[in-house]
């Protein structure tokens, strides 16, 4: 074979080859979200996590449903005083609004502003905290062992009080959004300077003192969550566009690192980290499901935090749902039905009837919990506790304010 038909064949070959990568790129080649975005099929141990990425239904397969149908597995003809999936029995206990509720294994608290005093449930028992009054409290920041608050005011006075020495003692104004470490002994808050250049991620002593500055916010505080990862490494996470419909999430180091970013198949990025913190429970929101809240979970720790995500297959946000104290069960409250845009503004869901839901991590499944009825026509949780020995689950009305509970055994 002579040189020029060799040159021919090689040419040829090669220009195969080009087409064959041209087509590829403009007609076949995923445009989806970001190359970055994690496996969502893909498990890393820390958490058992179903082979097809999200979580399979026991009794209805549907996101968004009115009241949920159960089949033949679910009596919904009586109401039952423990949960088992239909109609259940609410517990009410009063009439008082219970501000900044808060249960965990060491106990159960919150603010009652009428009476303007915090106070401990035990049982059916209500027994004030302190005989110190506390008036007009605008937010509440407890403590993980619920023995400190950061108590902020109107006026943007801020206090931290210890309910075990009754002592208290004043943060700078400028101070707000506050977490606790694990250990009770550290704060970080958000600091508003008189201009963006002066705002700041912080860190201090939980007396205020050793403050010091973390990483500059600007005007980016909207998108910083201050939230203590339990573990204490992790301070906040802050939030950005990575396109029109991924969001990337950056994990701010106590010392100003940096971790290992992650993207997010959505928008308004909120979050709740599991006990343990080997995973973290988010919720976004996309144009597909009409910019209702999705409920998902990513599994990992630090550098490896956001490389799996589950979709948990629930239209609601964290801040309506529990773990448990091993981090294997998750509690949530449902909305019956939303309307669009209820994932970008919480506010539009408010009144909405909800039923509750559990979900076994451990199996991958969604379980029908219960249809809460009782004194009201229904009820729309706030937000989700469990009880300190998990034998109930808390529920703050929002429309009403006011507490109750489901019994779970």
């Amino acid at each position: 074979m002579d040189k020029r038909r060799i040159l021919l064949v090689i040419a040829f070959i090669l220009s195969v080859l080009v087409f064959g990568f041209l087509l590829y790129y403009f007609f076949f080649r995923d445009l989806g979200g970001p190359e970055s975005l994690p496996n969502i099929n893909a498990g890393n141990g820390v958490l058992p996590t179903p082979i097809n990425g999200n979580i399979s239904v026991v009794g209805n397969e549907n996101r968004n449903v009115n009241l949920p149908d159960f089949g033949d597995r679910i009596d919904l003809d009586a109401p039952k005083d423990v949960a088992q999936g239909g109609l259940t029995n609410v517990s009410d206990y009063g009439s008082f609004r219970a501000e900044n509720f808060v249960s965990t294994p060491v106990g159960t608290y919150f603010y009652d502003r009428q009476a303007s005093q915090f106070f401990s449930l035990d049982g059916d028992r209500i027994v004030p905290l302190s005989n110190e009054k506390f008036y007009n409290v605008e937010d509440v920041t407890w403590s993980k062992d619920l023995k400190k608050a950061v108590l902020e005011y109107p006026d943007g006075s801020n206090i931290v009080y210890d309910f075990a020495t009754k002592r208290q003692v004043t943060l700078p104004q400028e101070l707000t959004d506050f977490s606790f470490d694990t250990s009770g002994k550290a704060i970080a808050g958000k600091w508003f300077g008189d201009n963006d250049e002066e705002n700041w991620l912080m860190v201090s002593g939980a007396d205020g003192s050793n403050l010091r500055l973390v990483e500059p916010i600007g005007d980016q505080a909207n998108d910083v969550r201050v939230d203590f990862s339990p573990d204490s490494q992790i301070v906040a996470l802050y939030r950005k566009p990575a396109n029109a419909n991924y969001q990337t999430v950056l994990p701010i180091g106590l010392r100003g690192e940096n971790f290992r970013s992650f993207d997010v198949p959505g928008l308004k990025f909120e979050s709740k980290w599991s006990p343990l913190g080997n995973a973290l429970l988010y919720n976004v929101t996309t144009a597909e499901n009409d910019y209702k809240p999705e409920l998902w979970l990513t599994t990992g720790t630090n550098e490896v935090l956001g490389t799996t995500h589950l979709d948990l297959k629930l239209t609601t946000r964290a801040e309506k749902c529990t773990f448990d104290s091993t981090g294997n069960s998750i509690y949530c409250a449902q909305p019956v039905n939303l309307e669009r845009g209820a994932g970008l503004y919480p506010e539009i869901a408010v009144g909405t009837p909800d039923t509750f839901y559990r979900i076994d991590l451990r199996s991958g499944q969604k379980i029908p919990l219960a249809i809460p009825v009782g004194t009201q026509a229904t009820y729309s949780a706030e937000s989700v506790f469990l009880s300190s020995d998990e034998s109930l689950l808390y529920f703050v009305d929002g429309s009403t304010q006011q507490l109750h509970s489901i019994r779970l055994k």
